[in-house]
């Protein structure tokens, strides 16, 4: 190991350009494979292939029909959805769900098919039409049927009868599960906002299969987005403050990024779709690249104030860190790869990308960043007073 420890630092030191160039081009292989990368946001992806319920699922779907929805829930704060106001609005928002993309049956409380008798007639309606025409006579008789019919008491109507619903059934392919979730939900939250908008009275939820992929998507994206960004600003600020100042901070922010970006397009490269779970790829890497950075950085510094030359103070960072960082990193890398024996995929994806992008931080910071950080105008540290003493 102590050949290792004074080799390969000299090694790196002798030889900057072609280390970095080397790092660039490993990173820009394994990146590459982010252009692979789909997000899959059914609730499909946390069973295994051979999930014993998933199975059983499928078996069901395949006997009857394979469907998925979105219901859009109407509580008025009266708590009566039988007036005429609130029924036309159930009736005027079934007309319009038929509209949702990707449709092909809309079922509420207006449309059910009411069947009755008279004489030796059978008469099959809509359970409520023209509500806005109905006389009080009429409202309770409707009332009377809706709470009385077993098929929608509890699925399209509360049975206190305060809460009702229109639920969509829409028919996807799991090519276009992603997209088409999307168009679903613009549609359903647009018919939402414009019954919140001219009825402030109605209050408005929406549920289903398809929302439930949705928040999958949605989540993810927030946390990319907003967790990620929000962690790195902290991370930044404090190696600058702390350890690295402006260059030693620089070349440490490129490690995280080529890092993740490697981590990311492993994971392409091996099929894995993003998931809500990948969103925690990159905050994890970047808590452990900073590590293995400021162990680095400090003792440079370190080093570097006692008035030696940037290639020796970085030499001996190198030479007293590369065992503690190796092993630090490598243990971290065997501890997530055993999420593999999880039975839920995304958490194997997860365990893998981020045992990737721990070892290629390890491996860029023993190396990209010792050549990028000795080419640079690095000055030598100034001991803040009171440093010593603390």
């Amino acid at each position: 190991m102590s050949a290792l420890e004074t080799g390969l630092p000299k090694w790196v030191l002798s030889h900057r350009l072609l280390v970095i160039a080397l790092s660039v081009l490993c990173v820009y292989v394994l990146g590459y494979g982010t252009t692979k990368l789909a997000f899959d946001t059914s609730y499909r992806v946390i069973f295994s292939e051979d999930n014993p319920e998933l199975l059983a699922f499928e078996r069901i779907e395949e006997t009857y029909i394979k469907d998925d929805n979105v219901q859009l829930i109407i509580a008025p704060q009266d708590g009566d959805i039988f007036t005429r106001k609130t029924l036309e609005i159930i009736e005027g928002l079934t007309n319009e769900a038929w509209q949702t993309p990707f449709s092909n049956r809309v079922d509420s409380i207006t449309n059910f098919q009411f069947t009755e008798a008279e004489e030796d007639d059978l008469i099959v309606c809509d359970m409520v039409k023209n509500a806005t025409d109905l006389s009080d006579k009429a409202l309770l008789k409707v009332k009377q049927e809706v709470l009385a019919e077993p098929t929608i008491l509890g699925r399209l109507i509360s049975r206190q009868g305060h809460v009702s619903a229109i639920n969509v059934t829409v028919q996807l392919s799991p090519e276009e599960r992603t997209d088409a979730t999307q168009k679903i939900m613009a549609h359903v939250r647009q018919m939402a906002a414009e019954v919140r908008e001219q009825h402030p009275d109605i209050s408005t939820y929406i549920t289903g299969m398809v929302p439930y992929d949705q928040a999958f998507l949605e989540s993810a994206v927030y946390d990319s987005s907003v967790l990620f960004p929000i962690a790195l600003a902290l991370m930044v600020i404090c190696l600058a403050l702390l350890a690295g100042g402006f260059f030693g901070t620089l070349v440490t922010v490129l490690v995280i990024f080529m890092s993740v970006v490697a981590a990311m397009g492993a994971g392409g490269h091996l099929g894995f779709p993003l998931t809500g779970s990948s969103t925690s790829v990159p905050i994890i890497i970047l808590t452990v690249a900073v590590a293995n950075a400021v162990h680095v950085l400090v003792t440079f510094n370190h080093e570097y104030r006692k008035n030696r030359d940037k290639h020796s103070a970085m030499f001996e960072s190198l030479r007293v860190n590369l065992q503690p960082v190796m092993l630090a990193s490598v243990t971290t890398a065997i501890g997530f790869m055993t999420m593999n024996f999880s039975e839920v995929p995304p958490f194997q994806h997860l365990g893998t990308q981020v045992a990737v992008g721990v070892l290629m931080s390890f491996l860029l910071t023993i190396s990209f960043l010792p050549a990028l950080l000795t080419m640079m105008p690095v000055k030598p540290p100034k001991e803040a007073s009171g440093q010593g003493t603390w």
